[in-house]
């Protein structure tokens, strides 16, 4: 896949106040061409909840977002897996 993209783009989103005060978000990657955030999220690094809050937060403010969920299969070289979800990922916000 020949993808440009930008890892960690130094644009940090304000998160939802908590206990320790204001967070920062700073999603995976970004896809200039489409507009698109990328977050990739191990399934029990974050709760499904604070990530939803966070797209939202993120699509508030203009940006295509979507969430990433590891999954075991991607780490086995011979698969194809996470090359296909990327690639459903992006099909989805092709203009």
């Amino acid at each position: 896949m020949n993808i440009h993209y930008e890892y960690e783009k130094c644009v940090s989103f304000k998160n939802y106040p908590n206990e320790y005060g204001v967070k920062y978000h700073k999603p995976d990657f970004y896809i200039p061409d489409l507009n698109l955030f990328i977050e990739c999220k191990g399934k029990t690094v974050d709760t499904k909840n604070n990530c939803e809050i966070k797209k939202q937060l993120v699509k508030a403010q203009g940006y295509e977002y979507e969430i990433l969920w590891f999954e075991k299969s991607f780490l086995d070289p011979e698969s194809k897996k996470l090359e296909i979800k990327i690639q459903e990922i992006l099909e989805r916000y092709k203009k």
